[in-house]
């Protein structure tokens, strides 16, 4: 359940080293409950946009299911299969994947986990235009919601609720999610509401999406990361400017990296320098590049931002 755990923290790089070490460990055949861990790492795969590794996964898994129900678990080998669809840009398929398998999950009682079927179905729903789909998916995710009666179920409830163009509920999607820890969804939230801001406030707009951009990098989450860019880069000058530089700790080098851990530990330039045994200017100069590719104003910032940005493991 590894995989599972760093998924919903949206560190999938972990998520994806989990259940390979599971599948290492495994003697004969995977075990129909190891294989849930692997359903996720291809979930993950798709994030990172690992195509060919999370079909991989994939079809371990299906394997072990030998294409039959077993609980929820063989259900949510179609989950992944309709994130990959979806990854591949065919959307309305996804929807049609996405429904049945939330129906599927949901007949077998494992709401928490539907919930996650439902969040994607109302998102990509809201993308191809099919607005009653994703209106029927916010509105199961908000009676599971009420239910479980959870943080993070209320934070995708709202999510749903905000793929359909709600900006009070990406707001609410964005604070109810910034506590749960579950990085991804948050930078969801965030990707949502800086869309919903792009006709009354650009430049909030601008921040916010470019803040999703970083937290997509966090994740690892490539191919999110790259949609909000590409949105960045139709908001004007400052938006270009943004998707440039606000690139996220994917984009920093080995050294920046290694500046950039120091740093957010509060370091000193002069400290920084000893121990890399590289000169307190070159650290500057490090640090200034940092600054501009995590789209962080200060040390102080960088500090704060640590934990979000990746920078304290």
């Amino acid at each position: 359940w590894e995989a599972i755990i760093h998924w919903f923290a949206g560190d999938f790089r972990s998520a994806l080293e989990s259940a390979q070490e599971a599948e290492n460990r495994a003697v004969g055949e995977l075990s129909k409950r190891r294989a849930i861990g692997v359903v996720f790492a291809a979930l993950a795969g798709a994030e990172m946009a690992q195509t060919a590794q999370a079909r991989g996964h994939l079809g371990r898994a299906q394997q072990a299911y030998a294409r039959r129900d077993w609980q929820f678990f063989s259900h949510m080998c179609d989950f992944a299969k309709a994130a990959l669809v979806w990854q591949a840009g065919r959307p309305s398929e996804s929807v049609t994947m996405l429904k049945r398998c939330a129906a599927d999950v949901i007949s077998t009682g494992a709401r928490t986990f539907a919930a996650l079927v439902l969040t994607d179905l109302a998102e990509v729903a809201a993308e191809s235009g099919d607005m009653r789909a994703a209106t029927e998916a916010a509105t199961e995710l908000a009676s599971i919601a009420r239910g479980i009666d959870r943080v993070l179920y209320h934070g995708l409830a709202a999510l749903a609720s905000a793929s359909r163009g709600d900006g009070t509920a990406a707001h609410r999607a964005e604070e109810l999610l910034s506590n749960t820890g579950c990085k991804a969804f948050h930078a969801r939230a965030l990707d949502l509401l800086g869309r919903s801001l792009l006709g009354t406030d650009r430049m909030a707009a601008v921040d916010t999406l470019q803040r999703a951009a970083i937290e997509f990098d966090a994740c690892g989450a490539a191919w999110r990361g790259d949609r909000v860019r590409e949105t960045l880069r139709g908001v004007g000058a400052r938006g270009r400017r943004s998707a440039t530089a606000g690139s996220g700790p994917s984009a920093l080098t080995r050294r920046e990296w290694q500046v950039a851990r120091l740093a957010a530990q509060g370091r000193s330039a002069r400290d920084i320098g000893a121990e890399l045994f590289i000169s307190e200017r070159t650290v500057e100069t490090h640090l200034a590049n940092i600054y501009v590719k995590l789209g962080v104003g200060s040390k102080t910032e960088l500090i704060s931002r640590a934990s979000e940005l990746a920078l304290d493991r």
